[in-house]
């Protein structure tokens, strides 16, 4: 498949001839996969276009209130992708990671596919792709590119766009907010994004069950070592089962090991599918742990990425993780 990269200039234009699309983004969505998938779907059918999102998995507990009003899918659409004049992929860097659903393959064939993205080693199949590296979240492209088209920013567009700068940029705490980050934000606050309801679903809609579980994992499962540079946890099946706690729900987890005065990489290490899942942050540029994903077969950006590890040794993935981050620091 022919995969022409543009700049959100050329993304506008083809997004602007597109009048029936389905949007997709990656598995397990976080807040920002969540904002730009079901913004687009609410912008474009705000502006007379068709627009159906796709979330096939489990959304987070804490955004269920966000998206009651939203208008999705949760299984592949019966009739297929025929009726489409295109797909949109949204914020997913890898062709394994994109949510189409169970049973269907991506990237699929006979349509045209525009793949929008902020991770720099994005490498998605698709006939257009505008990947932005240095935008604070997905969500921020696509509110570039409708002030490019022109098109009304409704209400509810707003609100999700928010949600996905606001939780990528952690509340513009993280080294990608920008200038241009809160000059788009106000452009959304203008536009009436919601912005109580989206901080009250971010960062005060915790369940107790998952207070005591972060409490738990802080005080019996956190490590440092090399001298407090390095933070880490590796989480067994049986401490989610006791607390009844899923990682839908922990997309902020590892913050808890990256806040720690004196760290410079965090890694938090679960399994999931009998596979060994790690998460990596940073907090030192001269420190990035976007290389070492990549050298293990995962991706992401500099200073946040992940990858999977084909092994469900929780113990020797961690005492790997361990050497690879001491060569680093």
């Amino acid at each position: 498949m022919l995969n022409r990269k543009m700049d959100t200039v050329y993304a506008s234009d083809v997004l602007r001839q597109l009048d029936n699309v389905l949007i997709v983004t990656h598995v397990r969505p976080d807040g920002d996969a969540l904002g730009a998938a079901l913004g687009l779907g609410a912008l474009m059918r705000g502006n007379l276009r068709r627009a159906q999102v796709l979330l096939p998995d489990p959304l987070p507990e804490k955004y269920l209130p966000l998206v009651r009003n939203a208008d999705f899918l949760t299984e592949f659409p019966a009739g297929g992708l025929t009726q489409y004049d295109a797909l949109i992929v949204l914020d997913c860097a890898r062709n394994d990671r994109v949510a189409m659903g169970s049973g269907t393959d991506y990237p699929p064939q006979d349509i045209s596919i525009l793949n929008i993205d902020h991770h720099g080693d994005n490498n998605v199949q698709a006939e257009w792709s505008c990947v932005v590296p240095d935008a604070a979240a997905t969500s921020a492209i696509l509110v570039r590119i409708a002030a490019l088209i022109g098109w009304k920013m409704t209400p509810q567009a707003a609100t999700f766009f928010y949600l996905g700068i606001m939780t990528d940029t952690g509340a513009f705490r993280f080294s990608n907010t920008s200038p241009d980050t809160h000059r788009l934000v106000a452009s959304l606050l203008e536009n009436n994004a919601d912005h109580d309801q989206v901080i009250q679903a971010v960062y005060f809609s915790k369940s107790r069950n998952q207070q005591l579980f972060e409490a738990d994992m802080v005080q019996n499962y956190s490590k440092v070592d090399f001298d407090g540079r390095y933070a880490w946890a590796a989480l067994p099946d049986e401490f989610f089962r006791k607390y009844g706690f899923s990682m839908r729900d922990g997309e902020m987890l590892i913050e808890l090991l990256r806040e720690l005065s004196g760290v410079k990489i965090a890694v938090l290490l679960y399994l999931a599918g009998g596979q060994v899942k790690v998460s990596l942050r940073s907090k030192d540029p001269a420190c990035p742990v976007g290389p070492l994903a990549r050298k293990l077969g995962g991706g992401g950006h500099e200073m946040a990425a992940g990858v999977t590890l084909k092994t469900s040794d929780l113990n020797s993935a961690a005492a790997m993780l361990r050497e690879e981050v001491g060569k680093l620091l």
